[in-house]
């Protein structure tokens, strides 16, 4: 319909997000920011819910006055005014509502997933795919408190005021059993969020753990440790399911307390209404608007506020995970001092001690820093073509780079640049994977390279090929190569031993 339909458009929008990540200092303006995000679609579901809300109050108020007899013909076009309007108002509550909750957890992902590529740093892939995918939902579902509890306040407070003439002792009651219904909820947040957040501590690490071994089963297997990953496996992941149980626990017993406080306000609105009628101070219709108005009050709103409350913790916990995940790819590096100077070739850095290793950290850090390129030792291959994992701008260059990194058995393997790895290029062997993060970088041809430990996963033969090519390959360019290895020793203009 077009009273949403304007935004859900064919085409997506090319307009810039609608998150404030700067103003992300504490949990609740993460939760804020994500709430009002897209404000035009904010206007719009408060517009519907209030008009659902309200024309569904004035439709038992028409029942109570037909009930008390009178003309039938204006009431009931107005019940079909009131019918029609409620529906307008839902639907477009609920498309709106939808629509803002998928744009702004896309927005939130777009914007993670570049966080974590400039940061250019790793993290834990558990904290990444459990944070960017399930927290990201989770605070999405924020934008649903604009819909149903909404509609159910705005229900609670129309039929105060529309019960109000029939008598204000009822009408003060209800509020006041709406007014404890939300202190209710908001006292029982907290062991929501508690709970909410240690289960995705625990589905985290099992997450981590499971990606570990899916990447690493051929080694498990090699060394013949599947017995002892199994068992580990299983900690992890029953930890996580108790965590999962806990929060169900929890999660149930504090819905059943919440209820307790609306159920009680209803029977004592219905009883109240049912002696007002009896002493003569109500009509029938009166009562009658009384009990079709009450129940939903107070018991719906107060299922209402139940789903609130539990968005509201579950998002504050999600909150803190995305919070932390963004303080962790800001966190400023140290500070690092000194000059580097590197001669134009290769050159071998050999570091066995931790001193030493710590050296080839700083000095990595101040290369970086002016602007050399640093392949990590963690070999990333990504899934689709072979193509694809090799960024160069066109196919000699891809091709020469894989020559380079002897790749011709994987080239022959695949059929081709347009041959497909698969996800985190699992059907290479360890060695292969390796040499296609070695040629991703050979192709770009950096100035400076500094390469860690490139060639831990081949053979001695294949190794010494490598080297030679690479040594050749970078003729005129600088390259340093931190690594133990003979060959690359071999082969360098220069080796220091640090």
């Amino acid at each position: 319909m077009s009273t949403w339909r304007w935004f859900a458009p064919a085409h997506p929008p090319r307009t810039a997000h609608q998150l404030h990540l700067e103003r992300w200092n504490a949990d609740r303006r993460v939760g804020w920011d994500m709430l009002t995000s897209y404000p035009a679609a904010v206007v719009g579901i408060v517009a519907g819910t209030v008009t659902d809300a309200a024309t569904g109050a004035l439709t038992s108020l028409i029942v109570g006055r037909i009930t008390d007899g009178g003309a039938l013909l204006i009431p009931c076009l107005l019940l079909v005014l009131c019918l029609f309007c409620a529906w307008l108002g839902s639907i477009t509550g609920d498309a709106l509502t939808d629509l803002s909750e998928a744009r702004a957890v896309h927005d939130l992902r777009l914007l993670l997933t570049g966080r974590l590529i400039q940061a250019g740093r790793p993290v834990h892939s558990g904290t990444v795919l459990n944070t960017v995918d399930e927290d990201s939902k989770q605070l999405g579902q924020l934008k649903q408190i604009l819909n149903f509890p909404l509609v159910m306040l705005g229900f609670l407070f129309a039929s105060a005021v529309t019960l109000w003439a029939a008598s204000p002792w009822i009408s003060l009651l209800l509020v006041l059993g709406g007014a404890s219904t939300a202190v209710t909820s908001y006292v029982t947040s907290a062991p929501i969020a508690r709970v909410a957040r240690q289960r995705r501590v625990e589905e985290s690490r099992a997450i981590a753990l499971a990606t570990d071994v899916a990447q690493g089963s051929r080694v498990i297997k090699g060394l013949g440790a599947v017995d002892i990953t199994r068992r580990r496996f299983d900690e992890v992941t029953d930890r996580a399911l108790r965590a999962m149980l806990t929060d169900a626990t929890v999660s149930s017993l504090v819905m059943f307390l919440r209820q307790l406080v609306p159920t009680a306000f209803t029977i004592a609105v219905i009883v109240l209404g049912g002696w007002l009628a009896h002493a003569g101070a109500i009509t029938s219709g009166q009562l009658l608007t009384t009990v079709l108005l009450a129940p939903p009050s107070l018991m719906v709103t107060g299922q209402s506020l139940n789903v609130m409350a539990d968005l509201w913790g579950r998002g504050m916990a999600a909150s803190t995970r995305v919070r932390e995940l963004l303080e962790e790819l800001e966190a400023q590096p140290e500070d690092v001092t000194g000059e580097v100077a590197l001669p134009e070739g290769l050159t071998v850095w050999h570091a066995e001690t931790e001193d030493s290793l710590a050296e080839v950290h700083r000095r990595v850090a101040a290369l970086t820093r002016d602007g050399a390129v640093a392949a990590p030792h963690t070999v990333s291959v990504f899934e689709g073509t072979l193509r694809d994992n090799i960024w160069a701008a066109d196919e000699e260059d891809q091709l020469a780079a894989l020559h380079v990194a002897e790749c011709g058995d994987i080239l022959a393997r695949l059929g081709g640049l347009e041959g497909l790895i698969g996800e985190a290029g699992l059907t290479l062997s360890g060695g292969q994977r390796q040499r296609v993060a070695l040629a991703r970088f050979l192709a770009a041809r950096p100035a400076v390279l500094i390469l860690d430990e490139p060639t831990t996963g081949l053979d001695a033969v294949t190794l010494d090929r490598v080297a030679h090519n690479v040594k050749a390959m970078r003729q005129g360019y600088t390259t340093v190569v931190i690594s133990t290895s003979r060959a690359w020793q071999s082969v360098a203009d220069q080796v220091v031993r640090l």
